[in-house]
């Protein structure tokens, strides 16, 4: 259950779409008021008030797995992951697959800063400092964060994992702004490029991806 956007949800979403788990997609729409509120729809402050919600402390997402339910986006991922054999083949491996899956959350909550303040002159400046500058030295540091591995189109291992599948996500299904792919370029990043190329052939995400609905953001 989550709202009908991206968000924090569209990561979990892809990851069962690519372990092949059927699932139920509960989207709740919502509509932004001119005051700047927002008109909730009635099934989401339903099942708000139900308790549905209560795993995440009264938020979504919320994933209900055969009678529980689980809270939190990363505890989700992971969840899913696990169950679609996307932690590597060992303790370590999947150890090194968080250390990836969190420099990318890193990643992305220092754009998130960004892109939700108050419109502006400095909201302008900083989103223009972000894709011209700080982008780039984040990319590059990621790639450095990766662990040796004798195949350059996977994080670990021979296979693709949950870290595979956030590098592909934050490169080529995050940000909105048409730059962001010069940026990848500019980067020098062949290994993040590679892999989320990689990623981006899996048969069930092409198919997920021609069919999603499209997402206001």
């Amino acid at each position: 259950r989550y709202f009908a956007i991206k968000g924090l949800a569209e990561l979990a979403r892809v990851l069962l779409h690519i372990g092949n788990i059927p699932f139920e997609d509960i989207r709740y729409p919502f509509q932004r008021k001119e005051d700047g509120g927002i008109n909730w729809s009635e099934d989401y402050l339903e099942a708000k008030k139900s308790g549905a919600f209560a795993a995440n402390m009264d938020r979504v997402p919320d994933l209900e797995i055969d009678g529980f339910h689980l809270g939190q986006s990363k505890a989700i991922e992971k969840y899913i992951s696990r169950r679609c054999n996307l932690l590597g083949s060992s303790p370590r491996d999947e150890a090194l697959i968080d250390n990836v899956v969190e420099n990318i959350r890193d990643i992305k909550e220092k754009y998130g800063k960004i892109r939700w303040s108050p419109d502006g002159p400095e909201k302008v400046a900083a989103t223009a400092k972000w894709f011209n500058e700080e982008l780039k030295e984040w990319l590059v540091k990621l790639e450095r964060s990766l662990p040796t591995n004798g195949s350059d189109v996977f994080v670990v291992g021979t296979k693709v994992s949950h870290a595979d599948v956030a590098i592909w996500n934050l490169l080529r299904d995050y940000f909105t702004v048409e730059g962001a792919a010069k940026v990848e370029q500019e980067a020098g990043v062949t290994r993040l490029t590679a892999i989320a190329n990689r990623v981006a052939e899996i048969e069930n995400l092409k198919k997920y991806l021609a069919e999603r609905p499209a997402y206001p953001f």
